[in-house]
């Protein structure tokens, strides 16, 4: 660091908030213990045993005083406990007859990581708060020279300090790789975002991790990331960049179209976006790319599609719309792309024709778990239509699942086998009637279901279920479903009905539960002495706890265990419930 510049990075220094001592927590899952204990157990009293080594020029006294970290927390793993609690009484005796200055630097390092780490790892109130362990350099000069001389304390910028702090930590880094971070968002058009834009430019060769948080304070582009980035940062290359996030923030969050910015890092792993939208042509340039997210944007088929052909080993992707995209006006190339490494597929808000292009393209793992928010808009209104564009949806991967689980306005598709996930859909912005269930139902009775084990159905008390053709339809085709649940499903006469046919449904249906749903009780009565009569009799009832009109009917008669339970219990969601075997 230039000489000039000291007497302004003290007066920096001097004014750092002192650390508040109910921030520093560090929470675990085990019993908690204080940073002095930690310390303690160590290498004795930090400030009490023995004395200060010969080349120490920093003996605390009445006008030194160290703030004690006393309200640390840590866990007490391998390095601290013992199996043997006799030998860690005796380690820890001997232990505090030890004075720290006789420590190895290796040991007394390590300790000091540890130290930092903590406080690095707590949420800081303000964004200086992420620079407390700057006390530890105060208990003695060899301390201090121990911190200083190693490059790892250094590493961590935010962008938004004074630059005064920015050049000491650049100075003490000693070339080593960086982590660029903000703490406060930065005005790009401002001082500090200059400085900081400088910062980036002259280490721009040993960046590893980078975030930038911009504030846009007008309704135009102006002040974004993309014109912090500029030319300027936009053609430099990052050859040690694993890790970037990039958000606008501020008023730039009402504008439909966000800028678009450039980033030249081959060696790119994970990439978030927040109201940030990368130049598609250099994602082709990111071959090692595994994580890409985009939020609070509009992109539509082509983009989204664009992003996954350019990223071959992506493992998660996930896009969100803030304003819903026009469907695509011209037809869409219909070649697969192959994504072998892909774990989770999220879109949310994007028409039903671009999102069907895109997950019909989309050659992923039955391993990939898929999450998907489709705008609705008028589909269901017409005859049909919805029935043919879940199919479309549904049919590249629908034989990689064999249960259910079906509500308003959402979808969700799983297996029991491990090899196989999970498609979730949620439908959005309804013109028509929000209730999916009936839609779903009728798509089911058309669609290669047979395989269907579990159905789970969840409505509420005003809704009702489609016709007893209908019903009957859907449950004829499902001879393998063995639980089937419906909850909150309003009147079940029509489901009752659909069974009082010749022909056995469901036979090997054993599971039952229509919890806080409404149904006649000899409805339900004959329903049991019927699947009872034909060898194929429910094991496993649940319905609400009786009421004393109820009591005159002997469910339990016909079914291996009946399970009541109370009216004012939830029934929670997507939760698979194990039952010992009556």
């Amino acid at each position: 660091m230039p000489m000039h510049a000291a007497p302004a990075y003290q007066a920096a220094w001097k004014s750092l908030p002192r650390p508040s001592h109910r921030h520093l927590k560090f929470e675990t899952r085990r019993k908690k213990i204080t940073f002095a204990a930690v310390v303690t157990h160590f290498f004795g009293p930090i400030m009490m045993a023995g004395q200060p080594s010969p080349g120490d020029n920093a003996t605390p006294s009445s006008n030194h005083r160290v703030t004690p970290l006393n309200h640390v927390e840590v866990s007490e793993d391998s390095q601290i406990q013992n199996n043997d609690p006799h030998t860690t009484a005796s380690n820890r005796a001997q232990n505090l007859q030890i004075p720290i200055h006789t420590l190895p630097d290796e040991i007394l390092l390590q300790i000091l990581s540890i130290t930092v780490d903590l406080i690095e790892g707590e949420p800081p109130s303000n964004q200086l708060e992420i620079f407390n362990w700057r006390y530890l350099t105060s208990v003695c000069s060899r301390w201090r020279e121990i911190m200083i001389d190693t490059a790892s304390f250094w590493t961590t910028i935010c962008i938004d300090w004074p630059p005064s702090l920015l050049n000491l930590f650049d100075a003490r880094t000693k070339h080593a790789p960086l982590n660029i971070i903000t703490k406060r968002a930065i005005i790009s058009e401002s001082s500090t975002g200059e400085t900081a834009r400088r910062l980036i430019i002259t280490n721009s060769s040993r960046i590893r991790h980078l975030s930038v948080t911009c504030w846009v304070p007008t309704f135009d582009n102006s002040g974004s990331v993309a014109s912090f980035m500029g030319q300027e940062i936009g053609d430099i290359l990052f050859p040690q960049l694993t890790h970037a996030k990039f958000t606008d923030c501020g008023r730039i969050s009402t504008l439909t179209h966000r800028p678009i910015f450039r980033l030249n890092a081959p060696r790119l792993r994970e990439l978030k976006l927040d109201g940030v939208i990368l130049q598609p042509t250099h994602l082709a340039n990111m071959i090692h790319l595994t994580t890409l997210t985009v939020r609070d944007v509009s992109l539509g088929a082509r983009e989204i599609t664009l992003a996954l052909e350019s990223c071959p080993h992506l493992e998660y992707f996930e896009i969100e719309n803030y304003v819903l995209p026009g469907p695509s006006r011209s037809s869409l190339d219909s070649h697969p792309i192959s994504l072998p490494r892909m774990k989770q597929l999220i879109i949310r808000n994007l028409n039903w024709d671009d999102i069907i292009s895109i997950v019909q393209r989309a050659k992923a793992p039955s391993s990939t778990h898929i999450s998907l928010g489709i705008s609705n808009g008028d589909v269901g209104n017409r005859s049909g239509d919805f029935e043919a564009k879940i199919a479309g949806l549904l049919r590249p991967r629908l034989q990689f699942y064999d249960r259910a689980e079906l509500g308003v306005g959402y979808l969700r598709l799983y297996s029991h086998a491990e090899t196989a996930n999970s498609i979730v859909i949620q439908f959005w912005d309804w013109t028509a009637d929000p209730d999916t269930s009936a839609l779903l139902l009728s798509y089911f009775s058309e669609a290669r279901t047979e395989h269907f084990t579990t159905v789970r159905m969840y409505g509420t008390h005003r809704n009702e279920l489609p016709n007893t053709n209908g019903l009957f339809s859907t449950f004829s085709k499902w001879q393998n479903l063995s639980y089937l649940s419906m909850v909150l499903c309003g009147q079940l006469s029509n489901f009752f009905a659909a069974f009082r046919t010749d022909v056995v449904l469901c036979p090997r249906l054993r599971r039952l539960d229509i919890t806080h749903s409404r149904f006649y009780p000899l409805e339900l009565m004959e329903f049991l002495q019927d699947r009872q009569s034909r060898a194929i009799r429910i094991e496993y009832l649940t319905i609400d706890t009786r009421g004393e009109d109820e009591m005159e009917y002997k469910y339990e008669e016909y079914v291996g265990k009946l399970i009541e339970i109370p009216a004012e219990v939830h029934v929670p969601r997507g939760v698979d419930e194990v039952l010992d075997d009556p």
